[in-house]
């Protein structure tokens, strides 16, 4: 689970959705480096609308995707939370087995 906060709004069906480098990019990573296959990025939006007069007048939909995005890591978290550990080994093991 990656937790993260923007500035700006670029999740699915935004139109700055093709310029989400950051998620792609640690999914990537843990994948890469890590083996982590089923990591999920969990995204607070608009964020700057806290401070930005510019975009103040989207701080209901900040409130919306904060709430959202707790939510789910709630609800991820609870789901971690009664999946036994692993080791990476274990894993290896298993996807050899």
């Amino acid at each position: 689970m990656v937790l993260s906060a923007r500035g700006g709004a670029y999740g699915p069906g935004t139109p700055r959705e093709p310029f989400d480098h950051q998620g792609r990019y640690l999914l990537d990573f843990f994948h890469g480096h890590y083996g982590v296959e089923d990591a999920e990025v969990i995204s607070a939006e608009l964020v700057n609308s806290l401070s930005d007069p510019g975009l103040a007048g989207r701080l209901p939909q900040h409130l919306d995707s904060a709430a959202a995005a707790l939510a789910r890591a709630v609800e991820l978290g609870t789901e971690l939370a009664t999946v036994p550990a692993t080791t990476s080994a274990d894993r290896t093991l298993a996807k050899e087995g």
